[in-house]
C-alpha cells in the first residue's frame, strides 16, 4: 500500500478529475497536501484515514509508543 493517495482515490475523494479543480476543493474543504512536479495533489494515506474518521493523533501520542534503550547507547 503506497504512503500517499493514489490519483484515483484523490479523484474519487473531490469527485474531480483535473488537477487543478482537485487543488481547489482540497483548500476549500481545508485538506492539508503537497504538490508534486507534474502539479498532482499528494495525500498522506494517514492524514486521509485521521481526517475522514475524525481521529485526533498528535505526535506526542505516537512517539509515546516507544522508549529508549539507555543501556544500548553505553560504550562497552
Amino acid at each position: 500500500m503506497s504512503l500517499f493517495l493514489l490519483p484515483g482515490e484523490i479523484e474519487e475523494l473531490t469527485g474531480l478529475q483535473q488537477c487543478s479543480a482537485q487543488r481547489r476543493w482540497l483548500d476549500a474543504n481545508e485538506w492539508i497536501y503537497q504538490i508534486d512536479v507534474r502539479g498532482r495533489p499528494k495525500i498522506a494515506r494517514i492524514y486521509f484515514n485521521q481526517k475522514m474518521t475524525a481521529q485526533k493523533v498528535t505526535l506526542t501520542q505516537e512517539l509515546s509508543n516507544y522508549s529508549v534503550n539507555v543501556l544500548a547507547l553505553r560504550r562497552a
